[in-house]
């Protein structure tokens, strides 16, 4: 996928990968069995491996993912189908889990901590966003942002997420409360949350990935 985003694929897949293990703290021991492998599947299915190495962990997971970088770049979309996936199976969707390792996660604590004075959901996406694109955390162009202090509209291109989006579409995944499952957009409702101290949620409003639009909305 062509982007003029530079991030580096391998530390996106251990960022991911400690986001599994802050679930299974939710879950149990068995979730990040689960996540494994199905992140080998995927992964495999990718590069076309038809004898990948057996998966148990996600150590071996993650291990499998970056050994192959070269081959498919964007590999820590295994590791988000993975997750869907788990939680999927436990929950039949994604929901509390999801939401609850979207707030504890490394990276949303990161952007949470800026411009936390601010209730503006418009501004304070904004400011994080900048952020994120200079600490090269972003996987995608933001192009444009609307909005106002209660909610803001996102228009996402080239996001790299989109082959995890996409399988997990296929397999009907979503959202419990409806409605398609956005990584972004759920990173972003929860750096919002910690910045603003608000409840928010979030909706896909245009789901073609690798470009969407999304929605972050106070409840």
């Amino acid at each position: 996928m062509a982007s003029n985003v530079t991030f580096d694929p391998k530390s996106m897949t251990r960022l991911l990968m400690r986001t599994v293990k802050i679930t299974e703290k939710f879950y149990g021991s068995f979730f990040s069995k689960i996540v494994a492998k199905a992140a080998a599947e995927f992964e495999a299915k990718r590069i076309g491996d038809q004898n990948p190495p057996r998966i148990e962990t996600m150590e071996e997971a993650a291990e499998y993912v970056m050994q192959n970088i070269g081959k498919y770049p964007d590999g820590f979309c295994a590791v988000i189908y993975g997750l869907a996936k788990a939680e999927n199976a436990l929950q039949g969707g994604i929901g509390s889990g999801g939401r609850t390792t979207a707030k504890k996660s490394s990276l949303n604590l990161l952007m949470g901590s800026y411009a936390r004075n601010s209730t503006n959901s418009t501004e304070v996406y904004r400011i994080q966003t900048s952020m994120a694109k200079q600490a090269g955390l972003l996987v995608g162009d933001v192009k444009e942002v609307s909005g106002d202090e209660n909610s803001v509209t996102v228009l996402f291109q080239e996001c790299h997420f989109a082959d995890a989006c996409k399988a997990i579409a296929q397999e009907k995944i979503g959202k419990i409360a409806g409605g398609f499952e956005c990584t972004n957009a759920r990173s972003g409702t929860a750096s919002l949350e910690y910045s603003t101290k608000v409840t928010h949620d979030f909706e896909v409003t245009r789901f073609t990935p690798p470009n969407c639009i999304f929605r972050i909305f106070k409840v």
